[in-house]
């Protein structure tokens, strides 16, 4: 803290120690000043915040010290990042692929004003799907030169578009 947050300081350790019932000193004020120096002003407040919300679902110490600011100030930093929760996805990279022509695919059609259906989505993704099939099968290394991807890609969605026909026509 600089010198310049005194006063703000002074005025949440007030309401701290008002939130415990306990007299505040002139000394005690020093000791916490010099103490919690390291603190910005904005995080002594956060820490006020916290205490007090803490202080509402059980009792506020008897004894306060600097020390508890900073276990306060502990508790608030963030908690690490967890392992990530498992969302199902079982797909590899050709699915990722496919999935990427895809959403390619409908996005052009929604920028030209034309919008797939719920039946022709499907029909779309079933030969999105077999498509990936059929580049995971044939894959040498893992890889398939780009102008046979492409190739392939459009003779799916080839099939797709005769399949939506057939299927608008019945």
């Amino acid at each position: 803290m600089q010198d310049t947050d005194r006063k703000a300081f002074d005025e949440i350790l007030g309401e701290i120690f008002a939130a415990i019932d306990k007299p505040l000193g002139e000394s005690q004020r020093s000791a916490f000043w010099k103490a919690l120096s390291d603190l910005s002003i904005l995080e002594f407040a956060r820490i006020r915040d916290h205490l007090l919300r803490e202080w509402r679902e059980q009792d506020p110490p008897r004894k306060f010290t600097p020390g508890d600011i900073w276990r306060a100030r502990k508790a608030l930093r963030a908690a690490a990042p967890t392992k990530q929760a498992d969302d199902g996805w079982r797909g590899d990279d050709w699915d990722q692929r496919a999935n990427l022509r895809m959403l390619s695919r409908v996005m052009r059609a929604v920028m030209a004003r034309r919008a797939y259906d719920e039946t022709q989505l499907r029909a779309m993704a079933a030969f999105k799907n077999h498509w990936a099939e059929l580049m995971r099968t044939a894959a040498v290394d893992g890889e398939i030169p780009i102008q046979d991807q492409d190739e392939s890609w459009r003779e799916c969605m080839r099939m797709a578009d005769a399949a939506m026909v057939q299927e608008r026509a019945a």
